[in-house]
C-alpha cells in the first residue's frame, strides 16, 4: 500500500527541444543499427565459404603422415564446426513475439 501513501505527490518534468547535435547522434545510431545486420550476414556468408575451402584443405592433410593424428582430426573438426555454425548464422531464425 505504498502507492496509497504517496498518491498526492506531484512530479513535475520539464523538457527541452533537441539540438542539432542530439538529432545527429540519434540518426547516426539508427543508421548504424540498420547497417549492422546485413554486414554481419555478409561476414557469416564469407566465413562459410572460407571454412568450406579450408576444410577441403584439411581433408588433404589428413592423409599426410608428417603431422600427429590428433592435430589433423582436431583441425578438420574445427573447420567443420565453423562451417556448420556459419551456415546456421546465414539462415535467419524467425520468431514471433508472444502476447
Amino acid at each position: 500500500m505504498q502507492d496509497a501513501e504517496h498518491s498526492d505527490v506531484l512530479i513535475e518534468v520539464k523538457g527541452t527541444h533537441t539540438t542539432a547535435e542530439d538529432e545527429f547522434y540519434h540518426d547516426l545510431g539508427g543508421e548504424l543499427f540498420k547497417k549492422t545486420l546485413p554486414l554481419l550476414n555478409d561476414v557469416l556468408s564469407k566465413l562459410l565459404t572460407v571454412s568450406i575451402a579450408l576444410s577441403g584443405g584439411s581433408a588433404f592433410f589428413l592423409g599426410d603422415a608428417g603431422y600427429p593424428q590428433w592435430t589433423r582430426i582436431t583441425a578438420a573438426m574445427m573447420f567443420v564446426l565453423a562451417s556448420v555454425s556459419s551456415l546456421f548464422g546465414v539462415n535467419p531464425l524467425q520468431r514471433h513475439a508472444e502476447d
